[in-house]
């Protein structure tokens, strides 16, 4: 960290809450993978202890829209997995606003306070934080 006179406002960047959302994903990811372990065994073993007993093209049709929709689930999460760690790696490092007598930086972006005619937080939105 840097020294910083009395003057001066620094907010250095944060990727603690991404980092976090990254775990979460992983959590999510690695339990649907779980589940879609579990819904694979589970439909293989019932269709191969019925697949005598049922018409073939009834049950199998049953058994693939609930592994489609077990699929479908975990390639949802691996795809959010995917976006959450692509948002961390472009998390900044260091000084990320910095408020002072010479004027505001934000990000690599520098201005004078006679170049600013306003400051204002925006909200964050899905692919902007």
């Amino acid at each position: 960290m840097t020294e910083t006179s009395p003057h001066e406002l620094v907010v250095p960047y944060d990727p603690s809450q991404v980092g976090e959302r990254v775990e979460r994903s992983r959590r999510r990811m690695r339990s649907r993978l779980v589940s879609l372990v579990i819904t694979v065994l589970l439909l293989g073993g019932i269709y191969a202890w019925r697949r005598h007993q049922d018409q073939a093209g009834d049950s199998l049709t049953v058994y693939l829209v609930l592994l489609g929709i077990s699929v479908v689930w975990f390639a949802v999460t691996l795809v959010l997995h995917l976006l959450a760690r692509r948002h961390l790696a472009r998390v900044g490092q260091g000084t990320a606003v910095r408020l002072g007598p010479p004027g505001v930086q934000v990000g690599r972006r520098a201005a004078r306070w006679s170049d600013v005619a306003s400051l204002a937080a925006v909200r964050g939105r899905l692919g902007r934080s």
